[in-house]
C-alpha cells in the first residue's frame, strides 16, 4: 500500500502515520539527505517482517532527480509493505503528481488560514502589557476559527522579526529587506529596543518552542497553553 500526505498540518500527518504504523515497526527515510543508493535500498530491500514494516519517505518533492525512478516503482503495483509519503508541498501541475494521483491516494493537511494582523495584535498587546486585550483578541481568533498551532507558528515568526530587531542596531527598512517581509512589521517591534533584553528574548523563544511541543503532544487545552504563553512573554519585560 502506497499513501501520500502534504501540508502544513504536520500534527495531522503524524497522527495520520502513526494509525498507519499501528504495532508495526516504522523506518523513517529522509529523502533530502540521504543518498540515492540508500534511499533505494531502503525503499525496496526485502524484510522478514515486511507486513509490519511502514516505510515513512520525507521530503522526497525536494529530490526530482529521483521523480523518474520513483514512478517506474510506483508502477510496479504494491511494493509488499506500506510505504507513506510526507511533503510539505506538492506540485499538482509536475508529472510525479499527475502520473502518480492514477494510482496513489494523495491526501492534504493544511492548517486553517490565521488572520495574520489579528495574531500580531495578540503579540504586541502581550509585549506592550494589555493583559485584557489579549484575552479579548485570542476569543476572537478562536471564535473565528483559527487553530493554535497555526497561531503559534506565526507568533514564532513574530519572536524571530523582534529578535532581529531589538539584538541590532539596523533600520527596519533595511531589515524588512533582509529578512524578506514588510518594513512595517518591523517598525512596530523598534519600540522594544531597551526593553527586551537578549536573554530575555531567549527565554521567550524557548517559551515558544515548549508551548508548540505541548500543544502537540501533551493533550492540553492549546488555547490555555497560548493564553500562557502571552502572559509569560508580558511578565518577561515588565
Amino acid at each position: 500500500m502506497i499513501s501520500w500526505f502534504y501540508g502544513d498540518d504536520r500534527v495531522r500527518i503524524a497522527k495520520a502515520v502513526e494509525r498507519l504504523v499501528g504495532e508495526g515497526e516504522q523506518l523513517v527515510v529522509d529523502a533530502e539527505v540521504v543518498g540515492e543508493q540508500d534511499f533505494w535500498a531502503r525503499l525496496m530491500m526485502p524484510s522478514m517482517f515486511a507486513a509490519e514494516e511502514v516505510v515513512v519517505v520525507k521530503d522526497v518533492m525536494k529530490r526530482p532527480e529521483l521523480h523518474a525512478e520513483l514512478l517506474k516503482w510506483a508502477s510496479l503495483g504494491s511494493p509488499g509493505k506500506t510505504v507513506v509519503f510526507w511533503d510539505e508541498k506538492v506540485d499538482k501541475r509536475g508529472k510525479l503528481y499527475k502520473d502518480l494521483s492514477k494510482a496513489v491516494r494523495f491526501t492534504e493537511c493544511a492548517l486553517p488560514k490565521v488572520d495574520e494582523k489579528a495574531v500580531f495584535r495578540l503579540f504586541e498587546s502581550a509585549l506592550f502589557g494589555r493583559l485584557a486585550q489579549v484575552d479579548k483578541d485570542l476569543e476572537a481568533v478562536r471564535m473565528n476559527g483559527g487553530e493554535p498551532v497555526a497561531v503559534m507558528a506565526l507568533v514564532s515568526g513574530q519572536l524571530y522579526n523582534l529578535g532581529a530587531v531589538v539584538l541590532t542596531n539596523e533600520q527596519p527598512a533595511k531589515l524588512a529587506k533582509s529578512l524578506g517581509v514588510h518594513p512595517f512589521a518591523l517598525s512596530n517591534l523598534t519600540k522594544f529596543r531597551g526593553k527586551v533584553t537578549e536573554e530575555g528574548w531567549r527565554e521567550m523563544v524557548e517559551m515558544a518552542n515548549e508551548t508548540d511541543r505541548l500543544m502537540k503532544t501533551a493533550g492540553v487545552d492549546a488555547w490555555l497553553l497560548l493564553r500562557k504563553f502571552f502572559y509569560r512573554v508580558n511578565a518577561i519585560i515588565s
